[in-house]
């Protein structure tokens, strides 16, 4: 490949079976202030955004991306008008900079999707108090409100990092590629995941608190290339989009929710050691023929859990049927229950307390089916420690399933 110069564009000349195919790269910005290229996007306006040099790949020249401690001006003066910087446009800060902080001036009010694309030297982001749709805290960028977690730098160090409650969303892209997290935890408020999320996080080890959620939607290629051993998925998802929870080379058990419809492409793949699935879906979530899930994730040789009666209807079921050993199990299928009008449940740390108001038998089982404690005929205030993690009540012939922290 030849790389040619011409002005402010780059040429692309490629030798292709005795042909020569040409590709233009045109500039994509009105004027360079330090490191940053701007481009006006609102003339009457006044306002510009920070853009990549070219307007396709490639995005820079060699010698001219950005890198070290980046500063987004509020304003800046072109043609000898004063102009407000308000947008940071999509690759204006890519993976392959060497960008190590980013400061975020007090008129941004437009980031774009992959805007900051991930760069691997990115520990920092701060943003203006005075900016009025972002902010940061603990120099991981959020919106304004804190409901969407925009980026969190790859090149931060932290091991454990807790996701703020109030959190509804993670952006395009918003937690990856980092070396250092080895636990993760999710707040109860989380209902959305975009693409490539917990993606590519060769030592996140442990994920706290998933399964109590909201989440509701994915958008695929998340919980990808992490070392977790298990995953507990929350009640509400019923897609689980392409590539989902695929390359986890340490998976050894999943549970997945009762409202589970439809896996999709080359989700559940590459994951060599898993052993357990549990699905808490009566009727076989559908897997579509030629969509590789489960490839290359030996389930032949893996135990699949399903709810009381639905046996049947796995083994006759495409994808499913292929498990090598399919049983029922009374830890399947279970409903979080709050409340019965002869008993109720709550949780207090490393406790099941339950009340009745009949006489009751209370059976305690783990997340693997294994009895735990049981008590042939209670009554009144039932008091049960336990460990931290999710647990089967059983109270006379009802399952209910509650999670103690």
């Amino acid at each position: 490949m030849m790389k040619i110069s011409f002005g402010h564009t780059i040429l692309l000349i490629f030798l292709l079976t005795g042909s020569l195919q040409v590709i233009f790269a045109a500039d994509n910005y009105d004027f360079k202030y330090d490191q940053l290229y701007y481009r006006v996007t609102n003339e009457s306006l006044k306002e510009l955004s920070v853009v990549p040099q070219f307007d396709s790949s490639p995005l820079y020249e060699l010698d001219n991306i950005p890198n070290g401690d980046i500063i987004i001006p509020d304003s800046l003066t072109y043609n000898g008008k004063n102009y407000k910087v308000t947008g940071i446009a999509s690759f204006a800060f890519p993976n392959n900079s060497g960008i190590t902080s980013i400061e975020i001036g007090s008129n941004i009010t437009d980031i774009e999707m992959r805007a900051i694309d991930r760069p691997s030297d990115c520990h920092t982001v701060t943003v203006d108090e005075k900016n009025p749709a972002y902010k940061s805290v603990d120099d991981v960028l959020f919106s304004k409100d804190g409901e969407k977690l925009i980026y969190y730098p790859n090149a931060k160090t932290a091991t454990h990092y807790t996701i703020p409650d109030g959190v509804k969303s993670l952006a395009y892209g918003a937690i990856g590629r980092n070396l250092f997290l080895t636990d993760l935890s999710f707040p109860n408020s989380l209902q959305t995941i975009a693409a490539y999320n917990i993606y590519a996080l060769p030592n996140l080890l442990i994920i706290h608190n998933l399964e109590n959620t909201q989440l509701n939607s994915n958008e695929g290629y998340s919980f990808v290339r992490i070392s977790i051993s298990s995953i507990i998925f929350p009640e509400g998802i019923e897609i689980f989009q392409r590539y989902f929870l695929s390359g986890c080379n340490n998976l050894t058990e999943v549970e997945l929710p009762a409202t589970t419809k439809k896996i999709a492409w080359y989700s559940f793949t590459g994951n060599p050691l898993l052993t357990t699935l549990r699905c808490n879906a009566t009727m076989p979530p559908i897997i579509p023929e030629n969509d590789h899930v489960f490839e290359d994730t030996d389930i032949a040789a893996a135990t699949l859990y399903v709810p009381q009666g639905s046996k049947a209807a796995y083994e006759a079921a495409y994808g499913w049927s292929d498990f090598g050993t399919i049983c029922e199990d009374v830890a399947v299928g279970a409903e979080t229950i709050e409340a019965n009008l002869t008993f109720n449940i709550k949780t207090a740390q490393g406790r099941i307390i339950i009340n009745l108001k009949n006489k009751h038998s209370i059976r305690i089982y783990n997340i693997a089916g294994v009895l735990m404690d049981s008590i042939a005929d209670a009554t009144g205030e039932v008091t049960i420690s336990v460990k931290q993690g999710v647990y089967i009540v059983r109270i006379n012939d009802e399952n209910l399933k509650v999670s103690v922290e």
